[in-house]
């Protein structure tokens, strides 16, 4: 993962307020709101490849319908021991 430039920074800020469109919004996903332990059906919206914001009708380049599905991309765990896997790093 690459660090944001202040440009991008910005325009990250722009699309969570709706004063810009979104690279890509995924609409009516269901996502666990891990603090309030609550599974909301929110849209995801995605700028600069990285989460702007969640909420309703944000405007957007490209739309993905994800109703009924469950957006996720927090549960990615990429931490992995190779030596428990018995593998080698060529493996």
């Amino acid at each position: 993962m690459r660090f944001l430039t202040a440009s991008e920074h910005g325009r990250l800020a722009k699309v969570a307020q709706k004063k810009e469109e979104a690279d890509l919004v995924l609409t009516g996903g269901k996502v666990i709101n891990c603090f309030s332990r609550s599974i909301e059906e929110v849209d995801v919206a995605i700028c600069s490849g990285r989460i702007a914001a969640l909420g309703k009708n944000f405007p957007a380049r490209e739309k993905v319908d994800c109703r009924g599905l469950f957006i996720s991309p927090g549960f990615i765990d990429a931490h992995i021991h190779i030596e428990s896997t018995m593998l080698t790093p060529v493996e």
